[in-house]
This record gives structure tokens, C-alpha cells and sequence, in this order.
């Protein structure tokens, strides 16, 4: 067989550029630079079959990104989070890999991200990862301006549909029995939104008492020296400057 004979296809590439060169072509999605594959090693405690298994699944579905963070590729929920089914939950990839590969995760306590390259919700990194409380999750977002220190909130949020007042008197009309199918057709929010507002679940930051019943008296200890804020349904008051006692006299 003479090892000099040129194939078809090169045969074709001679008579149209008289080299017998073949031509060049992009590089295929297999051919071209992958990151590295990722390998999560699991606790002695949690170094079996089943979770070896667990892990080499995840790891098919993570990329590493130059800046080290190993990136979930599968599905995500909320701000980005990875999500997993297991033990037949859905469950936060990071928070499962934290727990067999880092340590064990205490109720109430958040995994946290702290990303070299920018917290990254998609990173399952087991260096990049470490656990604290709700409170110390914002403060540490909100130091990396991750979110807003003062976001808007209430009635002060564009798509609101409540004001401060309209919250008390929903809290009111509650209070006094009132139907909260009826309750929630009036201000256009669902029952569900109603319950809520009147549990403090929602607009928690609005007091009961309504700037509109708030008055000032003269403070009855000093002889009218100081002023006294009242206000409310129950009149509360906040003391004299002057001399912290409360007042009865009205101003003009």
C-alpha cells in the first residue's frame, strides 16, 4: 500500500489551493480548554459509598472558574443558590457541601459565602464557604455591598400598595373582627397579605399609634417650661425635656 496516496477529501484541497496542506478548522466544544475537574472530599464521619456517590454527582455539574470559585451549573433558586435533592428534600448545594465536607451546620445558622473574586451564590467551594448567623450573613453582605445598608421599604417602595396608615386601620378593622376576604378586596392585597400585616409579619415597622392623633402639652411639674409629645389611641407620652414629667395642659 503506498503510504504516499492522498485521500479524498485532501485530493479535493490540492486541486482547489495546489497544496496538499489540509485546511484549517475551529477547534470543537471537546476540544477546546475546560477547567479542571472538581473533587469534594468528605469527612471521615461522612466517608462512605453513598456520599462519595453523592458528591461525584455534584461534581459533574460544577465548573471551576478562574478565580477558584467552583460554580453550580445545575438548578438554582432565589439570588442564585444551587439546589439538590437530598435525602428527599430540596436542599442548598453550598449548605450539603459544607455539611460532609467542612462541618456539621447547627439549626438557624447560615452558610455563608466569602468568595476571593466576589461572593458568588453559585459557589460550592468548600474553602470558600464558612457559617454564621442570619445577622452576621447581612452584615457581612451588606460590608461588600451586596445589598443596600437602607433598602426601601413600605410605603416609600414603588409598587407598595399599602401606606402607614392604610396598615393600621387594616390592623384595626381586624382587631374588631372583621371579615378578611371583605378587608382584602377593600385595599386590593390578598387574605393572606392581611393576616400578615396584622400579625406584624409584614409592615412591622409601622406603629399603631398614627401621627394624626399626636398633640403637645405643657408639662404639669415644671409649670410649663417643657413641652410633652402625646400621641396615639392610649395617649402615650414621651417626657418633658426639662424635667421628664408628663403634662395635661394643652398648648395653643
Amino acid at each position: 500500500m503506498n503510504s504516499d496516496r492522498i485521500s479524498e477529501p485532501e485530493q479535493e484541497v490540492v486541486l482547489l489551493t495546489g497544496s496538499t496542506q489540509p485546511p484549517t478548522r475551529k477547534a470543537i466544544m471537546s476540544e477546546q480548554s475546560t477547567p479542571a475537574p472538581v473533587f469534594f472530599q468528605p469527612l471521615p464521619e461522612h466517608d462512605n459509598l453513598n456520599t462519595s456517590y453523592f458528591l461525584a454527582k455534584v461534581a459533574e455539574q460544577v465548573l471551576a472558574s478562574a478565580g477558584g470559585c467552583w460554580v453550580w451549573t445545575g438548578s438554582k433558586v432565589g439570588r442564585g443558590y444551587g439546589r439538590i435533592d437530598f435525602g428527599g428534600q430540596k436542599r442548598l448545594v453550598h449548605r450539603i457541601v459544607y455539611q460532609l465536607c467542612v462541618g456539621k451546620v447547627e439549626n438557624r445558622i447560615e452558610v455563608c459565602h466569602n468568595c476571593p473574586c466576589g461572593d458568588n451564590p453559585a459557589c460550592c467551594n468548600p474553602s470558600h464557604l464558612f457559617v454564621g448567623t442570619h445577622t452576621d450573613n447581612m452584615r457581612d453582605a451588606s460590608r461588600k455591598g451586596r445589598i443596600r445598608s437602607n433598602p426601601l421599604r413600605g410605603e416609600s417602595h414603588q409598587n407598595s400598595k399599602l401606606t402607614d396608615e392604610r396598615v393600621r386601620e387594616i390592623r384595626r378593622r381586624v382587631a374588631a373582627g372583621e371579615n378578611g376576604r371583605i378587608i382584602a378586596a377593600d385595599y386590593g392585597i390578598s387574605r393572606c397579605t392581611v393576616s400578615e400585616v396584622a400579625n406584624r409579619k409584614k409592615w412591622a415597622h409601622v406603629s399603631d399609634e398614627s401621627p394624626r392623633n399626636e398633640r403637645m402639652v405643657k408639662c404639669k411639674n415644671c409649670n410649663g417650661r417643657g413641652e410633652v409629645r402625646q400621641w396615639g389611641l392610649f395617649q402615650q407620652t414621651v417626657g418633658c425635656e426639662d424635667c421628664g414629667g408628663t403634662g395635661e395642659v394643652p398648648v395653643d
